[in-house]
């Protein structure tokens, strides 16, 4: 491929095409309306129009699949659609847009288009690209023929004639139907009666939408393989020119670092846009595996301007520690001064906690005059302390200034980070043995803080020198040091006497320079293993190594072991593992925790993504691509950095000053990293504000749908997976209830409102978890739907606070929608059917177990005629239909005169002794449990059919 021109004209277009047809059209109100699981109610939209609420609910293109849709008939969507990753079908006519426009702009100028109808002629391509799957927007079947007025209907909703009128274009409906024709291989060259045909520019123009199409469905087709894109590429002769050859495909398999590949695919598509003028025509990072595919010409060098630029990464900012003991330490980079002070005045808790003091030194009865002489101290630099109530404080230290930050006219926050840049550069301990020698020890540098003061004419009162904490009087001298010279730089300039502890002299060592080898550390193994990986080569290892790694086992030294201030996010100095080549014993204190520099740099990076406090309970990691499809970072901006949403904040609808609200439009525009890294319960259902299992996995759905990309989420490894939502971690009985643990796009509506069920269930009073997992089972799901509808009628007969309103209309939707009964649940409800014919339907003002009476009877003859030895079937049969009879007429519950229901009671007696009493029971007395489960199924059964044989009579009867 030669060189490329730069794509300036199928870029305005594009975004042209984002604000009219996308942002306009696709995620129009009426659109949400029509994909929306459920409508607005009238004050949710007053609350969305006024900006309460932002409208979350997904439109319709993003409901339906464009690749590896869900069919009901499995054998169908095995064969047709399994192997093609699922994604919705606005993200697969965006990628047809991007890819239709730039394979357009670049055969065009080299063709010599002239440039004034070149982006008239790009806006066309644009309109039929995204119009090509019509049948799909219009949900028929593609052998239908197109109509050229549902056609016109789709360019009004989704405002494409008012983006075809930016550039001065008119097509009438016919003729853009005839385009989207040329589009399909199946129906291209159809003509219609009566309608001119298509010019020779305008089939070559449709051949860029058939490329963008074709090459679409090979990189989502898993049995292809994206070097199958090149190949296509190659063979495709539909063009005006040969400029569109000659790419090469890269494929970057690395599970165990995720984010690095996602800072190698930023990386990646900022060298192609500088070396092409266009990012790459695929950049997609899913699963532990990144695909890129780019010219060939200049791709060494792309891959390594990437490399280089990934190296930067670990260009880490200084980081400062505090341990629980309160001494200090520095991590990471830094060169001087500055570097320290800007680090804590961006942490201002941990400059806080710098200034600490000991509990010990100030909290006791001879306290009470070390606490007088310190606000005295720092009473005269107006800064006296702020001391806590002693007799509620637990911890081992106190903070004297719980300062804000060094924010512009906070003094109090300004002198809390210059004091902490003083304390952290005083008690810092040197990061190696080998600096003892060459750079200064704590004592050393305390002598000179106390010079420094000296000759500033600051007297250091004999009390500070006596304290015996030897924390607290260097925290306090530090403190001192810096109230006496606010307003003066010269402590904290470069050069000054803090600096030179930090940096050293000529005649002496510092302490950041063995500090600052952070890129050195990672930049070489991180760029040496991806290179390995674009060659499809390996990475040779020490196997003299004595030790493992502990996340990847390749074999390391023993001098990578890991110290407890690493900053490595979920991972402890004594995390165990029974690996071989690792020393462990349960006798000894010091633990051997060896990362190798690869996964440190990735630890590294999760670290600072994680913006959670604490350690998650059970880590995992959410994977979605940063973009999809063709050219997908087309509109973006290169030097922009990826906005970060957790899952929450995916789903947060209620608009909050200052906190940045998540709008899946803006997913097409820019990077965005959705919940990298998440904790996973360890509950099953919430329990007040702590999810569970349960309300975790509805949430990755509800997300899915609202951002329109794949989630899949993984407690171990991640591994490539066509679903449009999978988990490697359900626990078996939600991958009963789910049918599985990998979801396509359509069928997350129900599973949606499975799981919000069975959480509404497991939480409701007289209801609980027992019930709730059987109605997740599908095995169970109809008894024990029938049982809670059971229990919400008595609760709401009674007393208390009954459940909400909508579960019980839930739950008998469910019991409707539920086709899979077992034998005892058919049985059971051909006997209530039967009976629907004997006993007239309850009413309003019929007892609560009227609906049960009829099992109830039949259960109770059989129960005494056996135990008066009456067993054979026809003296039971008898029995139930005696009693049956005698009180249902009794309690002038007879659907109709007693002789005409006289063979109805017969036929419903002799079907609960040969089928309900044998199967349901196996001819046993039932357990209390199986008699509640089989009242709730009857109970519900023959509500149902009673209801449908009354209004079956009354239509028969009526005039």
């Amino acid at each position: 491929m030669t060189a490329a021109p730069t794509i300036d004209k199928a870029r305005d277009v594009y975004r042209d095409f984002l604000k009219h047809v996308v942002r306009d059209g696709v995620f129009s109100t009426g659109e949400r309306d029509r994909g929306g699981d459920r409508p607005l109610g009238d004050e949710r939209r007053k609350e969305i129009e006024g900006g309460v609420r932002v409208d979350s609910r997904p439109p319709h293109l993003a409901t339906l699949s464009g690749k590896g849709g869900w069919l009901p008939d499995q054998r169908t969507f095995k064969q047709q659609r399994e192997a093609f990753v699922n994604v919705s079908l606005i993200e697969h006519l965006s990628s047809v847009v991007r890819g239709a426009l730039v394979f357009a702009e670049i055969d065009l100028k080299a063709a010599r288009t002239p440039l004034p109808d070149l982006r008239r002629r790009l806006v066309v391509v644009a309109a039929v690209a995204f119009l090509h799957d019509a049948d799909k927007m219009l949900e028929q079947d593609r052998r239908e023929e197109l109509d050229p007025g549902k056609v016109g209907e789709l360019m009004r909703v989704y405002r494409i004639d008012q983006f075809l009128s930016v550039a001065g274009n008119t097509i009438d409906p016919e003729r853009m139907a005839s385009m989207i024709d040329q589009v399909e291989l199946t129906r291209a060259g159809r003509v219609r009666p009566g309608e001119p045909l298509l010019t020779n520019r305008e089939i070559g123009d449709c051949a860029y939408v058939t490329l963008a199409d074709r090459l679409d469905g090979i990189y989502l087709d898993t049995r292809r393989g994206v070097d199958e894109v090149v190949n296509e590429l190659q063979r495709f002769d539909n063009l005006r020119t040969d400029v569109l050859r000659g790419w090469r495909a890269a494929k970057i398999t690395s599970p165990h670092t995720p984010f690095l590949l996602d800072e190698l695919q930023s990386a990646f598509s900022c060298a192609s846009v500088e070396r092409y003028g266009h990012p790459p025509l695929i950049e997609v990072h899913h699963d532990g595996e990144l695909l890129l595919v780019a010219p060939e010409e200049g791709f060494d060098e792309a891959y390594g301007a990437a490399l280089d630029k990934l190296a930067g990464v670990f260009d880490l900012p200084l980081r400062v520690h505090i341990s629980a003991r309160g001494t200090s330490d520095i991590r990471d980079g830094g060169k001087d001064v500055h570097d320290l002070y800007h680090s804590l005045d961006r942490d201002p808790a941990t400059a806080r906690r710098s200034l600490q003091i000991s509990v010990d030194c100030v909290a006791s009865d001879d306290g009470m005059d070390e606490r007088q002489r310190i606000d005295g101290l720092f009473a005269g630099y107006a800064l006296p302390p702020r001391w806590p109530d002693f007799d509620k404080h637990t911890g081992r230290f106190v903070t004297p200034w719980p300062g804000s930050g060094g924010d512009e006219g906070d003094e109090e926050g300004t002198f809390v980070v210059r004091a902490a840049t003083v304390a952290i550069a005083l008690g810092c301990k040197a990061p190696h043995r080998a600096l003892d020698a060459s750079a200064p020890d704590v004592e050393t540098r305390e002598k000179e803080l106390f010079h420094f003061l000296d000759q500033m004419g600051v007297h250091v009162p004999e009390w500070l020198i006596a304290l015996d904490h030897d924390i607290s009087r260097r925290n306090l001298l530090a403190a001192l040091a810096a109230a006496a010279t606010r307003g003066d730089c010269s402590l904290l300039e470069k050069g000054g006497v803090v600096d030179q502890w930090l940096r050293g002299t000529s005649e002496r060592g510092g302490l950041l320079p063995e500090i600052d080898g952070s890129r050195e550390r990672f930049a070489t193994p991180v760029c040496d293993w991806f290179l390995a990986a674009a060659r499809g080569s390996v990475v040779r290892a020490d196997e003299n190594a004595e030790g493992r790694c502990h996340f990847t086992n390749a074999p390391v030294p023993r001098s990578s072991r890991i110290e407890l201030a690493t900053g490595l996010y979920g991972l402890n100095v004594s995390a165990f593992s029974g690996r071989e080549g690792r020393r462990e014993s349960f006798s000894s204190t010091r633990a051997e925790t060896l990362v190798s520099p690869l996964a440190q740099a990735e630890h590294q990076l999760r670290s600072r993504r994680a913006r959670r406090s604490g350690r998650a309970e059970i880590p995992v990691f959410v994977s979605s691509p940063t973009t999809g499809g063709l050219f997908g970072s087309l509109v973006y901006q290169t030097d922009e950095l990826p906005v970060e949403f957790a899952l929450t904040e995916v789903l947060r609808e209620k608009r909050k000053p200052d906190v940045p609200e998540f709008r899946a439009v803006d997913v097409i525009e820019r990077r965005h990293l959705i919940g990298r890294y998440e904790s996973l319960p360890s509950r099953m259902v919430s329990r007040g504000q702590n999810i569970g299992i349960v309300s975790f996995v509805k949430m990755v759905f509800e997300a899915a749908r609202r951002m329109g990309r794949p989630l899949h989420v993984f407690r171990g490894l991640p591994r490539p997976n066509p679903a449009f939502v999978s988990f490697d971690f359900l626990p078996p009985p939600l991958v009963v209830a789910l049918g599985g643990a990998s979801f396509r796009l359509e069928e997350l509506p129900s599973k949606i409102e499975l799981l919000r069920l069975v959480e509404d269930v497991a939480s409701a009073r007289g209801l609980g978890l027992e019930i709730a997992a059987r109605v997740a089972d599908p095995q169970t799901r109809f008894g024990a739907a029938c049982e809670a509808v059971v229990g919400i009628k008595r609760l709401v007969a009674g007393q208390g606070p009954p459940p909400p309103a909508y579960l019980e209309y839930s739950l008998l939707k469910l019991i409707e929608d539920t086709d899979m009964h077992t034998k005892t649940d058919d049985v059971i409800i051909r006997y209530a059917e039967a009976m629907s014919h004997v006993q007239r339907a309850p009413i309003f003002s019929d007892g609560d177990t009227i609906s049960e009476l009829g099992f109830r009877l039949a259960l109770e003859a059989v129960e005494s005629a056996s135990q008066l030895g009456q067993t054979s079937p026809e003296s039971l049969a008898a029995a139930v239909a005696g009693s049956l009879s005698k009180e249902l007429e009794r309690k002038d519950l007879f659907m109709r005169r007693k002789s005409a229901s006289h063979t109805a009671v017969e036929e419903a007696a002799r079907l609960f002794i040969d089928a309900v009493w044998p199967v349901a029971f196996r001819c046993r007395f039932p357990s209390t449990r199986q008699r509640r489960i089989a009242l709730a199924i009857y109970r519900i059964s023959f509500e149902r059919a009673a209801r449908a044989t009354q209004y079956k009579s009354d239509e028969t009867n009526a005039p």
